[in-house]
């Protein structure tokens, strides 16, 4: 499965803003012609998980390796994506606290 990515896959190119791991798992299902239920039913948990993943939930081990054995998406990509956007949210919040 292709999983590469490009830079617009991990960015949002307005602002460079790192996109989080369920913006791309969504994007990717929408890619592949999946709906959250099917997504929910090849990884083996709830649409709710899968949904609550997409909405800005944590990346857990336990999901980044079912993603992993149900579409083929690197484990290691998932976790780099998720760590990227908690980085720039961690500078954003630096630069709320310099200004208050």
């Amino acid at each position: 499965m292709d999983t590469e990515l490009s830079l617009s896959e991990v960015t949002d190119l307005t602002g460079l803003v790192p996109r989080s791991a369920g913006v791309f798992l969504s994007d990717y299902l929408k890619r592949k012609g999946l709906s959250q239920n099917q997504a929910a039913k090849s990884v083996g948990c709830s649409a709710s998980t899968i949904n609550r993943l997409i909405k800005g939930g944590k990346l857990t081990v336990s999901m980044a390796a079912r993603l992993n054995q149900a579409f083929g998406l690197s484990v290691q990509m998932l976790f780099t994506i998720d760590a990227a956007t908690k980085a720039y949210q961690a500078e954003k919040r630096v630069e709320q606290l310099k200004i208050n």
